[in-house]
């Protein structure tokens, strides 16, 4: 099990974001010593968990709605099977245990997107399900700040059907991007929007946007105080309710300590 031995992270989280483990390309002129494969994989997971993917996937259900207008996913664990077989902890519970980097005093501090809120009346509403994101912009705001903050089930909540790594069991997949993807080696910076732009309907939206990072600890290969620099060009689409956005795929670069090396992560 995971928590018996560390498996490699291209071999444990690659599969479950769709990229396999050799696509991951080598970075030239790094400022750390030879970066790892798996400190790379771990770059595309910033705004995009699961991965910005340019392969869709086809919506092969219904669109549900639930109460806050999202799409309704399965949200339960397995049954359990056999006489006598311990009961499986429900999504509240499994979230409740989860670690979080949550402010003390939402009322007193700034929200990490940047927008100069205070994080109560910013992002707060919803991460806690209070709200929706009525523009692909304040989307991106909220699932950066779910990042800094550690709330997964939000980077869930606001991934459109369409993207390739779409699950319907939200327990299993809030574990995996708790487990795999909430960067807890690296200090979130700063959040950079340059623009939201119509796509060529109107139920299509694409914004670009800019991500620093800070290594804080040595994490495979990336020497502490290593800053990494992440763009991205993101696609959302409509939820169900039609008032509002979700995360469908998009493209990311990566720069590392301003090597001047440009990378395409993926496409």
């Amino acid at each position: 099990t995971m928590a018996a031995s560390r498996i490699p992270f291209c071999s444990a989280i690659a599969p479950a974001l769709g990229m396999a483990a050799s696509r991951v390309p080598p970075v030239q002129g790094s400022s750390s010593s030879a970066m790892g494969a798996r400190a790379l994989s771990a770059l595309l997971v910033l705004l995009a968990v699961p991965l910005a993917s340019g392969v869709a996937r086809p919506l092969t259900r219904p669109c549900e709605l639930n109460r806050h207008g999202l799409v309704t996913m399965k949200a339960g664990a397995p049954k359990a099977r056999g006489f006598g077989a311990p009961k499986q902890p429900s999504l509240p519970e499994v979230l409740a245990s989860m670690a979080s980097r949550l402010p003390a005093d939402p009322v007193l501090t700034p929200c990490a997107c940047g927008s100069g809120e205070m994080y109560r009346v910013c992002c707060e509403p919803y991460h806690r399900g209070e709200a929706v994101a009525a523009t692909a912009e304040r989307v991106v705001r909220a699932r950066y700040s779910a990042f800094a903050y550690r709330q997964p089930l939000y980077l869930v909540n606001t991934t459109h059907p369409v993207n390739r790594d779409f699950n319907e069991d939200v327990l299993a997949w809030v574990k995996l991007i708790d487990r795999e993807g909430m960067f807890d080696s690296f200090e979130f910076l700063s959040l950079d929007i340059a623009d939201e732009e119509e796509g060529e309907s109107t139920v299509e939206r694409f914004v670009a946007f800019t991500v620093m990072m800070r290594a804080i600890s040595e994490d495979d290969g990336i020497a502490a105080g290593t800053e990494l620099k992440l763009s991205e060009r993101s696609r959302f689409l409509p939820n169900c309710a039609g008032d509002g956005w979700l995360y469908a795929n998009g493209e990311v670069r990566a720069v590392v300590d301003n090597s001047g090396d440009d990378i395409v992560m993926n496409r």
